[in-house]
């Protein structure tokens, strides 16, 4: 078995796509009521960080096929324009500190199970170094939180916005 990473900002068309397609199969939104919010939605859950730290942004591929991507921030905190795109962010506010990065992770269904997640992870963790922690924010009934827990994130805050009940989880490093 061949793993390679290979940078989201690098990638030939046909590639790029197999990642958005991968976006978009993990999506908890399926539907949208134009093409403008499609695109808003996307911005604000993966080309943001493509623009804002590219080097953050990375895809896996196992032998021949794409199976996953991370995306993320080293310091959310610094990134005053994330709290623009992602209000809910200031319910966690205070745990950037310790856990300033936070990440995005998305493997097609074939690929979960089998530590690729982990791989993604480690390889992120490699670039953001040194850092105090690593931070995800999901709902709190997400199937990917025993996922976290495996992987170490192992502090958790819970918050109820209007909308959804979310969970912080932070690494430390």
């Amino acid at each position: 078995m061949s793993v390679s990473f290979l940078d989201l900002v690098n990638l030939c068309e046909n590639d790029y796509q197999t990642v958005l397609d991968i976006f978009y199969e993990t999506s908890g939104k399926k539907s949208f009521s134009s093409n403008e919010e499609r695109s808003n939605f996307e911005f604000k859950y993966f080309r943001y960080y493509l623009e804002k730290e590219p080097k953050l942004c990375f895809c896996v591929k196992i032998d021949e096929s794409i199976i996953g991507y991370i995306i993320g921030s080293s310091d959310t905190l610094r990134d005053k324009e994330l709290f623009n795109h992602s209000p809910y962010l200031d319910l966690f506010r205070e745990f950037y500190v310790d856990f300033p990065a936070h990440l995005h992770l998305n493997l097609t269904s074939s690929a979960r199970g089998k530590g690729v997640g982990g791989l993604l992870i480690n390889e992120f963790i490699s670039r953001i170094l040194p850092i105090a922690g690593v931070h995800i924010i999901t709902g709190s009934r997400e199937r990917n939180i025993h996922f976290y827990q495996k992987c170490g994130f192992n502090y958790m805050e819970y918050s109820n916005d209007e909308t959804k009940s979310l969970i912080f989880m932070g690494k430390k490093l």
